[in-house]
Order: C-alpha cells, then structure tokens, then sequence
C-alpha cells in the first residue's frame, strides 16, 4: 500500500467521510487507536479480512486533526505514515515501544518478532538508533518484542467501541440484507444444479441469529 493511499485513508478518517457503519474502532491507550474499514482500498481482495490499522492520536486537543499517523499491520511488516506536519515531534517515539508494538505482541502470541522493510537506508537506520531495531539484511530489520524497552501491554486501558441505537438499527438492516443476498445465491446455485437441498439455510440462519443477539446484547458483545 503507497503512503498516497494511506494519506488517502488518514484524511477520510479524520474528515468523517466514513459511514458509522463501514467501520469499527476502539481505543487501545491515550496513543493509540486501532480500526478495521469497510472500503475496497482497507481490505484484502485475496481473503477478504479487513487490514488491520494502527492511528496515532494528536496529543493537541484542540486541533480539529485527531490522528496524525496511520499504520498498516501486515504482520510481517509494519508500513507507516506520518503526516508531514507532524513528522519529527516525537509521536513515534511516544508510541511504539510504549503502545504498538505491546499491542500487537499481546493480541498474535505468535509474533515473537517484528519485521520492517525500508526503501531507504537512513529510515533503516533511523529506526535502528531511536527503537532498538537489529539489521537483518540491507533494507530490512527486526525487534524482538520481549526486548526489555517494549513495555508490558495493559489491556485495562482500552476503551471498548460504543454501539449507539441508531449503529444498532443500521447493523440489524445490513445483517438482513446480507443474509437474503447469501440465501439466493445459494437458492440460485442450487437451481442451476438441480440440487434442492436446503440443509445450509439452517447454518446460515445459525449465524443470523448469533450475530443479531450479540446485536441487542451489550454484554455478549464486548465478550
């Protein structure tokens, strides 16, 4: 993904172009915010999972901009964007071994190292002096994220995403919407195969019945 993209995404995000119900969010700390977006550029083609993407807050409150950079977690590699008004004031350094690399090290257990690739060698270095990186070939480094600078994850610090009426109201609307467009590809598929089985309606209606309870019940949901 090109920093245009990501500049693309950070600006959207920050002048509310987004829907209420095209993405999900919560706050992980006072740096960072994580969210998942429902648009054809914040989701991969291949699997069809949403990207997972890192904001960082701006410490000034009264600033109209509240996120300043934007990551893109691709797991075996991290890609950042800074906006160029804010590049050298410390926002990375107040947050990645204090908030990002604690989160991401605590949600995967796998990922017992972090990756990055660098198209230009100073950034490498860059990351190498001020976070600890270790060289592991020309443009790329890694950091083991049980280093003694990355700093244990609290998890009693995040802010779940709030669900108001209205979010409820729409989730429900879509939740219909997609099951009925699900239902007659399969009844589709079925007929132009002569198949008139309807064992997978019952899995389907499962899942409807799941999600819409999770829906109305606050409780189940944060769970």
């Amino acid at each position: 993904m090109t920093n245009e993209m990501l500049n693309q995404i950070l600006t959207n995000i920050n002048q509310l172009v987004y829907k209420n119900e095209d993405y999900a969010i919560r706050s992980i700390d006072s740096n960072i915010d994580i969210v998942n977006i429902n648009d054809k550029d914040c989701i991969d083609q291949n699997s069809y999972e949403f990207y997972d993407f890192i904001l960082i807050k701006n410490n000034d409150m009264t600033s109209t901009i509240k996120y300043v950079g934007i990551i893109l977690d691709m797991v075996t590699d991290l890609h950042f964007y800074i906006l160029p008004n804010f590049r050298g004031k410390g926002y990375l350094q107040a947050s990645l071994n204090t908030s990002i690399l604690p989160f991401l090290s605590f949600y995967d257990e796998d990922r017992k190292v972090q990756r990055l690739s660098f198209k230009e060698s100073q950034i490498k270095e860059y990351f190498i002096n001020q976070f600890g990186f270790k060289s592991i070939g020309d443009y790329e480094a890694e950091k083991n994220l049980a280093s003694d600078d990355v700093k244990l994850y609290d998890d009693t610090n995040e802010q779940k995403m709030k669900l108001s009426n209205e979010l409820k109201n729409e989730m429900m609307k879509n939740l219909i919407d997609a099951l009925l467009k699900i239902k007659m590809i399969k009844r589709q598929l079925d007929y132009a195969r002569g198949d008139t089985c309807d064992c997978e309606k019952f899995y389907l209606n499962e899942i409807f019945w799941k999600v819409k309870n999770q829906i109305f019940d606050e409780q189940e949901a944060k769970e």
